[in-house]
Formats: C-alpha cells, sequence, structure tokens
C-alpha cells in the first residue's frame, strides 16, 4: 500500500512539473512597450528650451487643459500652450529639460525630469534675478487621438525660488536626521 501510495505522489509530482513549465509556443506574444508618445514630448521640451513653436499644433490639442499653471496664468488649447512656452524662454532663454525617466501607459505618460537654467529675463512680470537655477519635476500627461489633451505638472517649487534668491533657505527641522546625528 505505502509503495502505491509514493508512486501516485512521485506520478503526481512530475504531472505537476510537466505543467508548470508550460508549452513555449503557445505563450502569448509580447506586447509593444514602444513609446507612442516620447517623441513629441522631446519635441514640447525643445520648445520649451528654444522658444520654437513650430510643430506644436500636431501636439496640443485645441481644447488642451492646464491643470497646473503658473499663479495668475491661464493656459487653454494649444494657443495658449504656445504663449506658456514664449513666456518661459523670455524669462529662461538658456534653459534645459533633461529627461530622466519617462513611464507610458496606454493614453498616459509619466515624464521625470531635470530643468536648469538662468533667470535673465522677465518672469512672469518680475525682473530677472539673473541667478542660476537646478531642479527636478514630473509631469503626468493623458493624450487623445495622439494628441497631449491634459497635463498635471510639479517641480521643487521652493527649491527653484530659493536659487533664485525670491525665498530664503528653509531652516532646518527640528528633529531631523541631521539632527539626531549631532546627539550622539
Amino acid at each position: 500500500m505505502k509503495k502505491n501510495l509514493y508512486a501516485i505522489a512521485l506520478s503526481a509530482t512530475i504531472i505537476l512539473l510537466a505543467s508548470c513549465t508550460g508549452n513555449k509556443e503557445q505563450a502569448p506574444a509580447a506586447a509593444d512597450n514602444t513609446p507612442k508618445y516620447r517623441a513629441g514630448v522631446e519635441v514640447v521640451f525643445n520648445a520649451f528650451a528654444t522658444g520654437n513653436t513650430d510643430g506644436i499644433d500636431s501636439l496640443i490639442d485645441a481644447n488642451y487643459v492646464e491643470h497646473s499653471p503658473p499663479p495668475g496664468i491661464e493656459v487653454k488649447g494649444a494657443e495658449g500652450f504656445k504663449k506658456l512656452i514664449k513666456m518661459n524662454h523670455d524669462g529662461f532663454p538658456d534653459n534645459k529639460l533633461t529627461i530622466i525617466d519617462y513611464i507610458e501607459s496606454g493614453d498616459m505618460a509619466v515624464v521625470h525630469y531635470n530643468w536648469t537654467g538662468t533667470n535673465t529675463g522677465n518672469m512672469e512680470g518680475m525682473p530677472a534675478t539673473n541667478k542660476p537655477f537646478d531642479i527636478n519635476g514630473m509631469d503626468l500627461l493623458k493624450f487623445a487621438n495622439g494628441k497631449c489633451i491634459e497635463h498635471w505638472g510639479y517641480f521643487e517649487v521652493d527649491k527653484f525660488m530659493q536659487q533664485l534668491g525670491m525665498m530664503p533657505p528653509m531652516p532646518p527641522m527640528s528633529g531631523a536626521p541631521a539632527d539626531s546625528a549631532k546627539a550622539k
């Protein structure tokens, strides 16, 4: 009886292992992970750096919605987006946006970027500080019919303002790791 149980258990184990290996010919084809929108995102980043808005109408929808515009500025549609590019380039003519990481899923894309430049021009009605900045940010983009229709953007605003001399550096937080290291 024990020999039969061992034989059954051994057979069941072999069948289970064989079924787990699967048939490679029946495996589904790998999904196409080629980003659909990255080239357009790079064109837009270049437009911010150069001020050249040629081709923007083919990338930004006429009904584009900007969910995080600069304070007091309304950005609607491709025309509003072009004005935003001009305003940015006027304030930071040497600015550069570098993509650190890019993720795309369906009709959404996330861009992690580094933004550098010098404020040598008028910035939203404020005079130039002539100071450089080097910050990081993230954009969340929604697409439809091959064009960007919505944008949410976040960047290191406090660090940006501090580097431009528009805000004093924040004092260290009490109880922060640096403070506890001093106490030891």
